[in-house]
Formats: structure tokens, sequence, C-alpha cells
């Protein structure tokens, strides 16, 4: 017998319950990792997985115990079974158990969604900047990130062949922690992952030799994203915020960066406030359970968090920029691509092909934004009502130099960096 479902708890995770039949809740992002060989489950042990939540184990019908793949969504597993993550391949090199290499299959996402992005996307002759091996095969390309809304057009170029007509095969990791990305690549464990400026900045201040190959999201406070939240309605300004909780994603980069750097222009300091590391999926359990007193969520789960009755605020990293440029930049980096140098001075052709895959995938969300919706709320399994009243991230791919300006002066102001990057060296150009 499955234990009750938390609603709330479950929506915040990212899930959807079937209110006829609780034991269909779908598990979202906080408990979800993809691996290479797929375990089917019965109804009722996927019920007990995900309704207890990670670190359990239910017997599988293969034996032993099992990690579990809902058949109707490949993206959606739970590996709660010690064994098998070290028995992963990704597991040899090192990477933490909640990131495996995807295995994922090119068309497990809803069907009507697909059809309409496939009549508009599909069919065409392979584009100029194609790129392949010399045998003629793909070129395999190891990527790492976080599922959220900024990373869909990635979900939208692997899932409808975009990746595989620009000349790559992608294999994708997914993670919550950016800066353990950061080491993986270091270590030549990815090609290219998901990270934002301040992460850069630290990066090549330790002397990792990396490059910006590629923008993803820009914020502005038009469109915010990366928003603060308090449990208390009361609260106005995080200066209120002394003594108390901020659940954040990482301790390190641009959201503890940035609310630092804001917090230093009220004449506070870090250690003024309690940072605690919480995925976007949970922040909202934390705020409820009163473990945090404030959160910074992203696009879509600041808008699941605003649902449940907590107060949203401004985007700390725009209001960061704007006070680190003296009101000259107002719109603000959010996340970025990144490689190690060699990478783009090796394999030009294959950034090329990176970021016009990239360029498409975010024309075709742009085009039908209902769909663009759609296919959010079935990747990232969230209630369709919340992704409804969600705004589609700023997309973008493109990035200079002068963009990461602001970034720097954060950086040193927090005391994340001591040195002045050659920020040209940092973005990646065409040779």
């Amino acid at each position: 017998m499955a234990e009750p479902v938390d609603e709330h708890r479950l929506a915040d995770a990212g899930g959807t319950l079937d209110r006829q039949n609780p034991a269909r809740a779908r598990a979202g992002p906080r408990e979800s990792v993809i691996e290479r060989r797929e375990v089917v489950l019965t109804v009722e042990q996927r019920a007990l997985l995900r309704g207890m939540g990670a670190g359990h184990r239910v017997p599988s019908q293969h034996g032993g115990t099992a990690r579990c793949t809902n058949r109707r969504d490949l993206r959606f597993c739970v590996c709660p079974d010690r064994n098998l993550r070290e028995s992963s391949p990704d597991r040899a090199l090192g990477v933490p158990p909640i990131m495996f290499r995807a295995a994922i299959a090119r068309r497990a996402v809803n069907v009507a969604v697909s059809v309409a992005f496939l009549v508009t996307s599909c069919g065409t002759a392979a584009p100029p900047d194609a790129t392949s091996t010399a045998d003629g095969a793909p070129k395999v390309l190891r990527v790492a990130m976080f599922a959220a809304g900024n990373t869909l057009p990635v979900q939208v170029a692997l899932t409808h062949g975009i990746f595989e007509r620009h000349g790559l095969r992608v294999q994708l990791t997914e993670g919550p922690d950016l800066p353990v990305f950061m080491a993986a690549l270091a270590k030549d464990q990815y090609d290219i992952v998901m990270s934002n400026p301040s992460l850069v900045l630290i990066g090549a201040d330790k002397g990792i030799d990396l490059q910006i190959v590629s923008g993803l999201q820009r914020s502005s406070r038009q469109r915010p994203n990366a928003v603060w939240i308090s449990r208390d309605s009361g609260v106005d300004a995080l200066a209120e915020l002394r003594g108390q909780a901020i659940a954040v994603p990482s301790l390190t980069g641009i959201i503890a960066d940035a609310v630092t750097y804001l917090l230093q222009e009220e004449g506070m300091s870090r250690d003024d406030v309690r940072f605690v590391q919480t995925p976007f999926p949970t922040m909202g359990d934390q705020l409820s359970a009163g473990n945090a007193d404030a959160a910074v969520a992203t696009i879509p789960f600041s808008s699941a968090i605003g649902a449940r009755g907590f107060r949203l605020h401004d985007d700390v990293i725009v209001e960061a920029v704007r006070k680190a440029s003296g009101g000259a930049v107002d719109v603000a980096i959010t996340t970025v691509w990144t490689a190690a140098r060699s990478f783009g001075t090796e394999d030009p052709d294959v950034v090329r092909a990176w970021r016009s895959s990239l360029r498409e995938a975010i024309e075709l969300l742009y085009r039908d934004e209902t769909n663009a919706r759609r296919m959010m709320q079935e990747w990232l399994g969230l209630p369709p009502q919340v992704v409804e009243r969600a705004p589609l991230p700023d997309w973008g791919v493109d990035i200079t130099a002068a963009d990461l300006e602001p970034y720097v002066a954060i950086s040193r102001a927090v005391g994340a960096t001591d040195t002045e990057p050659d920020v040209d060296a940092l973005v990646w150009r065409e040779p």
C-alpha cells in the first residue's frame, strides 16, 4: 500500500497528482535522474518510491532493488539504490550519484505536443553548419545541465531531432549543482556545461581554462527570472531578513553572490543571513515548514511557490547588475553554456552547430507559446495551471564580453574572486 502523497509537496517537487488515482502521482525533478537502462516497475511500486521520496527502495520484478522509469515519460526516473548508482559508467568517473548520463528516448514526450512541433521542424535537409566525425557519424557532445524553464530549448532540440540535423549526438546529464558541473568540466568529463557568469569568473580565478560558448537566458525587470520570495508577506526588502534563513540553489554562484551584493549595498554582510542550499523544487516545502524564511527561485518554480501564497519580489540578479553598473545595465545574464577553451578552439564547427541548434529550438518555442508551455509542463511535470501562469524565459544565444563586466564588479565586491579577468578571452568568438 502506497503512503499518502502530500499534494503541496508533490507540486513543489515538480510532480502532478491524479486526484482519482493518487498512485499515478508523477515524480518531479527533485527525485529524477536519468540512467541508461530501463527497469519497469508496477504502478504500486512507482507510487511507493515517489510517495516516500529518494532514498527508499522497492523490489523490482527483475530482482534486487529498483531504479524506476515511468514509461509514459522516460525522463522521470528514481534511482534510490546505491549499488546501481555505483555501477553507472558515470560513477566510475566520479560524477555524483544524482547525475547520470542520459540515453534519452528522442521522442519520449507528449505525442500531441511533439507532432505540433515536428510539423514545423522536421523533414528538412541538414543545415550548412552540420558537423560529423571523419566516418560521417554525428559528433558526440557530452552536456550537463539543470532541468528548468531556461534549459527547455535543449530539451526541445534533443527530443525533436534538431541536434541530430546539425550533426550532433547529445549525451545529456541532469543534476542540481552547477559548481559540480564546473569541476567535472575541468576533469574533461563533459564538453559543455550549464553555468552562470559568477561561476565562470570563479573558475577563471582558480585557473580553469574555460570559455562561454553561448548564452542561454537573460532577465530584466520586465521579464524577471531569479526572484526572491518571502514566507512573511509583510517583508518588503532583503534587509529585513537579517538573522534569517534564505534558501538558494547553491552556496556559490550568481544567485548567492547577487543576494550578498544587495545586502552589502544595505550595509549588511553575508554573515547577517544564513544561506541554505535547497533545490528549486523543494523550496516551497522549506518555506512552509519554517526551515527557510525566504528563497530565490527561477521560472517556472517561482510561480509554483507563489501559487502557494508566498510573496514574490524582485529579480536579485537584475537588481545586482543594475547597482554594479551604476544603472547603466538593466538586462542581466542569468545562465550560460561553458566549455574548455581548447574545445572551442579545436572544434569551432561543433560550437557553431550547438549555437545554431539552440537558436532553432528557441524559434520553435516562441513561434507557438501555447505548445511551449505544454512542453515545459510535460517535461518538468508541473501542474498545468502553474505553467499557464508562469512567464516564458527570455532565451538567447548571443553574449558579449561587455555583458560580463557587472559580474566582475559583483564577484570582487563579495569576495568570490580576487583577480581582474580578461573578459574578452572568456567569451568564444568565431575564429
